[in-house]
């Protein structure tokens, strides 16, 4: 068995010791198995703009404190994974690293990273894929682990999508959602599903012929605004572009942003018109039985103005200056 086999699945190269440059660059030559929900329009914050941009410009270099919280817990979830398969067929199950980058055998495009494989009784091997989540995703995982299916539209649901990608590229019959979600741990079975794998794997492959090698941009979509500021961080001075195309949607745009404005008046009205008449009850009664309540909110808050008026240095030494594009039609 060659180094890295897994399946029906090519190994292109191992990423123990990847530079993240090189990590980066390997990227912009397929189509990842996480960024397949984008590509099919499934993402919530990523569209296929985003991932046109990053085969096209660059994979831009994200770091923060939860991606790193992320991967100092992946081996502690298939560590996790691993005890949960034991008791479950009383039989120590190993889930190992599987630190190679795999390609799809025919859709040479679309490929993936295995957090893990599971070393089932009989040799059988199976992906298991990591996540680690906060509070935030708690009912997302809860639906998914007793209603059988993830919630659609969801990160949750980007988790199952990835996983079968995965089984597209290693031809594998099934595979595990190792979740760490809110201090509760999740092993999710996930069933090879072929409807969508084989319109996954159509819609990866038309997407890679028409955007990628023809280069023609996908449509942007509110989605893809983040991975838009990320690429354009700033502008170039002097530049300046036709948008005699878009002359319409500019248009609209600023008629849009009118009513908003006139909305939020008519709101300003009419929510000044209902306090004054409940002056200082707490719940305001209507004929249909619904209530308006007016609850009291306590929170801190931090006195700038003071705090540098009586540390004038540390207020200094602590403030730092961002820029930032602001669009203005």
């Amino acid at each position: 068995m060659s180094e890295g086999k897994i399946g029906h699945a090519v190994p292109l190269y191992p990423t123990e010791g990847l530079s993240r440059d090189d990590w980066r660059a390997g990227r912009a030559e397929y189509i990842g198995a996480s960024e397949v929900s984008a590509v099919l329009g499934l993402h919530p914050k990523s569209g296929p703009l985003t991932v046109f941009l990053r085969k096209t410009e660059g994979e831009p270099e994200i770091d923060n404190m939860f991606i790193r919280r992320g991967i100092r817990r992946e081996p502690l979830i298939l560590a996790d994974a691993s005890d949960a398969l034991t008791e479950e067929l009383g039989t120590v199950v190993p889930v190992d690293p599987h630190p190679y980058v795999l390609r799809h055998p025919d859709a040479k495009m679309l490929a993936c990273n295995l957090d893990g494989v599971a070393t089932l009784p009989g040799g059988v091997q199976v992906p298991v894929e990591a996540k680690w989540q906060g509070s935030w995703a708690r009912d997302l995982w809860k639906e998914y682990a007793s209603a059988g299916a993830p919630p659609p539209g969801s990160y949750v649901e980007c988790h199952y999508v990835q996983v079968q990608a995965q089984l597209a590229v290693t031809g594998l019959p099934h595979a595990y959602l190792a979740g760490d979600c809110d201090a509760r741990f999740y092993l999710i079975k996930v069933e090879r599903d072929e409807k969508l794998i084989a319109v996954m794997v159509e819609q990866v492959q038309a997407f890679w012929e028409r955007h990628i090698i023809r280069g023609v941009a996908p449509k942007a979509e509110a989605k893809d605004a983040d991975a838009i500021r990320q690429l354009y961080k700033s502008g170039v001075e002097g530049k300046t572009v036709d948008l005699s195309a878009f002359a319409a949607d500019v248009g609209l745009l600023r008629d849009l942003r009118g009513q908003r404005r006139e909305i939020e008046a008519q709101e300003k009205d009419l929510k000044a018109k209902i306090l004054a008449e409940m002056t200082d009850a707490q719940v305001g009664l209507l004929p249909d039985g619904s209530k308006v309540r007016m609850v009291d909110v306590r929170k801190q808050s931090f006195d700038r103005k003071s705090f540098e008026a009586a540390h004038p240095d540390l207020a200094a030494q602590f403030t730092r200056e961002i820029t930032f594009r602001q669009f203005r039609p």
